[in-house]
């Protein structure tokens, strides 16, 4: 659901519990649209379908226009009033009719590309569940007189879905429902007095730590909510009174008690805030108090101080932890990791401050930061060379393979970043629905996410807006501020990604006096399939001249496949494949070095839109698998 406020002209989407608009089926009407980003081009609003000539309804009035066709260049019609969500319905003769909602920010181009399904399709089922239920259900503009939960049987067709319940923001979706089957659908709602607190536990060594115990505690440190952390170490804090929090997660790591803190989380009704916490070992650490002054000696208050952390053996930063000043212009960190550190504050108007020490185990060092008065800060330069990767990955792993490679959504990852050349850099992560259903549309068991890296800019800044343009629902839409200027990389672990539609990402920098530049080039990225293994099965002994994997996918084909084996779990994290073979086809018949007989060995397979593992922009990781060889 998206609640949309307006502020000083513009327009400002704030996202609240489920996401805006949703694809089940881009095959069936989706597609990629073409999004031109607003420092290039004058945003447009057009609408086309296959068959053409279509007649068009908004809000229920028809509109004077017909549709033109999809693939055809943009013919603009005037858009919607105000910011959405808009019903936009679109009727042919012969065909079922196209509901879905529209939101126009101004911010970039909104093109619908209707694929009309012909009436004489079956209907499908379609489960609709919400949090907490009984929700009045509307489709299409219409109340269907049933409430959550319900099954609804609907043509294979996009449906315009909200649902209402009183004291609670009302979500709008659009469903797309499949062709190949019955379709649940999960839809959070968000109180109208609260808000939620969404994000990552991480270790130093940037892995998501699932297990971990995450409690919000209120400004008298009371505790208000507490969770634990999911697949990718990902949490959710929901239904929190607004007000400033503190998180604290704590966990046991190889026999080590391990704590992570964020300070003054600000939560707003209506609104998601969120915060990553970075574990350390509870032993080594230490206390810092300080105070910020002004240029001419003044305490500055409400100044932004920050601590950074690096993700060890890196040069880049994983996380930090922020405060904000006191009237006194001072700040507290507690349990900061014993070492380096670098604290930098930020007020506007001024040039950031900083204070460098090495921090010792048990120490309570006081310090004090000097801003200096700025003048005419010019607009910086949006960040370059911005990158974004799509992943599909499982979240479960055997417990004898994990007990060797850990969490499975770092060790699925790892293999895609270590062919890839990079190092596996993983800065921050948003928000899944629950750990009980990390994803809304993806199978049990898979996750998906977009990574999305850029180069620092030269100039000084405060910190970046990664924006991501929807397909067929908006402009361009603010998914995260990150208040770290030497952040770089952002996961965006949408619980609402799609298998087909393309998403563009963009990044601005924020200037010290926290304006921020207009966006980057735009990058497109789309997101692969789920695999799923076939042959052979998991521990089944297999000659080896009858050695031959095989899987499959659901609907959308991926251009191509590498399978790999490898001769032990040790391999599988610090060596390459003892074997690996690239095909354009779902099979591969084993033609390596020979093997012993009656040993196991591990096989896996990734898909990706490239051959070249450099080019590609998106993949998908199938489960891992052993398979005992017999020699003949």
């Amino acid at each position: 659901m998206v609640q949309i406020k307006k502020t000083k002209g513009s327009w400002v989407v704030f996202y609240v519990g489920g996401l805006s608009v949703i694809f089940l089926l881009p095959s069936c009407g989706g597609g990629g649209r073409q999004i031109n980003p607003p420092q290039t081009k004058e945003p447009v609003f057009a609408v086309q379908s296959s068959p053409s000539g279509a007649q068009m309804w908004l809000n229920g009035t028809r509109l004077p226009f017909r549709t033109t066709p999809i693939g055809a260049p943009a013919e603009p019609i005037p858009p919607p009033e105000g910011e959405g969500p808009h019903l936009l319905t679109v009727t042919l003769s012969g065909y079922h009719p196209w509901n879905q909602w529209v939101y126009w920010t101004g911010d970039g181009s909104v093109i619908v590309r209707a694929s009309l399904v012909p009436d004489s399709s079956p209907q499908l089922r379609v489960s609709i569940r919400s949090d907490p239920f009984g929700a009045i259900i509307w489709l299409n503009g219409n109340r269907t007189g049933q409430t959550t939960p319900a099954a609804l049987s609907l043509p294979p067709t996009a449906q315009a879905l909200r649902l209402e319940l009183p004291g609670h923001f009302a979500a709008y979706e659009t469903l797309l429902p499949s062709l190949d089957g019955d379709r649940e659908v999960f839809i959070p709602l968000t109180p109208l007095d609260r808000g939620l607190i969404v994000g990552t536990v991480y270790d130093r060594y940037a892995n998501g730590l699932f297990g971990a115990v995450v409690k919000a505690l209120d400004s008298r440190g009371t505790m208000v909510s507490q969770t634990r952390s999911g697949p990718f170490g990902s949490f959710y804090l929901g239904a929190l009174p607004s007000g400033l929090y503190r998180l604290e997660a704590e966990a046991e790591v190889e026999g080590r008690r391990e704590v992570g803190v964020q300070d003054q989380v600000r939560v707003e009704a209506g609104k998601r805030t969120v915060a990553s916490l970075v574990l350390v070992d509870r032993e080594l650490t230490g206390e810092v108090r300080g105070v910020v002054l002004d240029n001419i000696g003044q305490p500055a208050s409400d100044a932004l101080v920050t601590s950074i952390f690096y993700a060890l053996g890196t040069d880049w930063v994983l996380s930090s932890r922020r405060v904000r000043t006191d009237p006194a212009g001072r700040f507290t960190f507690d349990l900061l990791p014993a070492g380096p550190i670098v604290l930098t504050a930020y007020k506007d108007g001024f040039y950031p401050g900083q204070s460098s020490f090495v921090l010792q185990q048990e120490e309570r060092r006081t310090v004090t930061i000097n801003l200096r008065l700025g003048s005419d800060f010019p607009t910086p330069s949006p960040p370059k060379k911005v990158f974004a990767i799509g992943e599909t990955l499982p979240v479960t792993l055997p417990e004898s393979v994990r007990r060797w490679v850990g969490p499975p959504q770092n060790f699925y990852r790892s293999l895609i970043w270590k062919h890839r050349g990079r190092s596996h850099r993983l800065s921050q992560k948003v928000f899944f629905a629950s750990p009980r259903q990390p994803s809304r549309y993806f199978p049990t068991g898979f996750w998906a996410q977009v990574e999305v890296g850029w180069d620092l800019p030269e100039e000084p800044i405060k910190g970046f807006e990664i924006w991501r343009a929807q397909p067929e629902s908006s402009g361009w839409v603010l998914r995260s501020r990150l208040e770290e200027p030497k952040q770089s990389l952002f996961a965006d672990g949408d619980f609402n990604f799609q298998i087909g539609p393309t998403y563009l990402y963009a990044v601005k920098s924020i200037g010290l006096d926290g304006r921020p530049s207009h966006l980057s080039e735009a990058v497109p990225v789309r997101l692969l399939p789920v695999v799923r293994l076939l042959s052979p099965e998991s521990g089944e002994t297999v000659p080896l001249s009858e050695l031959v994997f095989r899987w499959q996918t659901s609907g959308q084909s991926v251009p191509f496949w590498t399978v790999q084996l490898f001769p032990d779990l040790e391999s599988l994290l610090v060596r390459d494949p003892m074997w690996r073979t690239v095909t354009t086809s779902q099979s591969a018949r084993y033609d390596g070095p020979p093997l012993l007989s009656g040993k196991s060995y591990y096989w896996i397979v990734i898909g990706q839109d490239k051959a070249d593992w450099l080019e590609a922009r998106s993949f998908t990781v199938s489960e891992l698998r052993k398979v005992t060889v017999l020699a003949e």
